[in-house]
């Protein structure tokens, strides 16, 4: 999979959620998880395939607006493979039942803050808030904001406990709708 777009993602633990800046937009997210599936699966094309491997996520915006996302991720830590398509509803639907039990939801907050868009998830049902930052190169330098830097235990980035996957694996019985 040498040829697969990477995602290079940071992650940090946070106490509490923060207060956020006024221009954050909000979404609700729900995603499940399926088999994890080979590195080099060719993804299906046709959104309305439903997929049997990697993440399906249902994402509804601030207007009231869902899209549909499969994502296959490999690797872990700092930098990993990602390979994502769009998904017709009735394919998530149809492939949602194979999540059973790796599930999760949560609330997103996305925060424009200069070259960097942060990523603030609160899980529902567990005490949890984390927050990410995609970066454009492993080296790249990050600056946490003052709105975001006074809520910070420790960046969790290659702590595997804190990878969604996990989440899901471990409290997903949690969520069952």
């Amino acid at each position: 999979m040498t040829d697969s777009p990477v995602e290079i993602e940071r992650v940090w633990l946070l106490s509490n959620l923060p207060q956020l800046p006024e221009h954050a937009s909000r979404w609700r997210i729900r995603q499940g998880y399926l088999s994890p599936g080979d590195p080099s699966e060719v993804l299906e094309d046709d959104p309305e395939t439903p997929p049997t491997t990697g993440r399906i996520r249902a994402i509804e915006d601030a207007e009231g607006i869902t899209a549909f996302v499969h994502t296959i991720k490999h690797g872990d830590g700092l930098v990993r493979h990602e390979r994502e398509r769009p998904l017709a509803e009735v394919a998530f639907e149809a492939a949602w039942p194979a999540t059973r039990g790796r599930r999760l939801t949560k609330t997103r907050w996305r925060i424009p803050a200069g070259a960097w868009t942060w990523e603030i998830d609160h899980f529902d049902r567990l005490d949890l808030v984390l927050a990410e930052v995609e970066l454009t190169h492993p080296e790249e330098k990050v600056v946490l904001p003052g709105w975001l830097s006074c809520c910070v235990v420790r960046e969790v980035t290659d702590e595997p406990a804190f990878r969604n996957a996990e989440i899901a694996a471990r409290h997903g019985l949690l969520d069952e709708s």
